[in-house]
């Protein structure tokens, strides 16, 4: 920002105010539409760390609902195996040719949640928004702690060898 003196000189009091005057409401005005850039530039990376995390909740619960629809085909799958082990146990012959058994866990992502913390969005957020996002990825990460420890437990057998697939022979 440049200010430039006067093109003339000064004469009087009320001239040397008059200047004073000019240049101190040049300077509000720039302060003025500096703090309103800035304002408006922290108004729009909340909206659109709100508008992120909206749209990465909606697709979360898509995704979960999808896994849920699926845990129903899982669950048939698991009770098909016990049937299986059970003819195997009592009869030592099946019926069954194959047995297939899938585990879908959803998969949940995070990274509107952590762009908003690593740009600054959330400070610029209503305090009772971030804290329901806070509590939402808290619940999320317990759940990809539980669906790994699922994968882990139910990929293995016994002897800690991966299970690709089984066929009864």
């Amino acid at each position: 920002m440049d200010i430039h003196g006067p093109q003339a000189p000064i004469h009087s009091v009320k001239q040397f105010f008059l200047h004073l005057l000019t240049i101190t409401i040049g300077i509000l005005i720039a302060l003025s539409l500096g703090g309103a850039t800035e304002w408006y530039h922290h108004w729009a990376l909340a909206l659109q760390g709100r508008t992120n995390l909206a749209m990465e909740a909606r697709d979360n619960k898509v995704e979960l609902d999808k896994a849920l629809a699926i845990g129903g085909g899982t669950r048939d799958a698991l009770h098909a195996a016990l049937q299986l082990a059970d003819d195997l146990l009592a009869h030592k012959k099946s019926t069954r040719t194959s047995l297939s058994i899938n585990f879908n866990v959803a998969q949940l992502t995070s990274a509107s949640w952590s762009t908003a913390q690593a740009t600054g969005a959330l400070a610029y957020m209503d305090y009772q928004e971030v804290q329901s996002s806070a509590d939402l990825y808290e619940a999320q990460q317990q759940f990809g702690t539980l669906a790994g420890s699922i994968r882990r437990d139910y990929c293995r057998d016994p002897r800690g060898v991966s299970v690709r697939g089984i066929r009864q022979g």
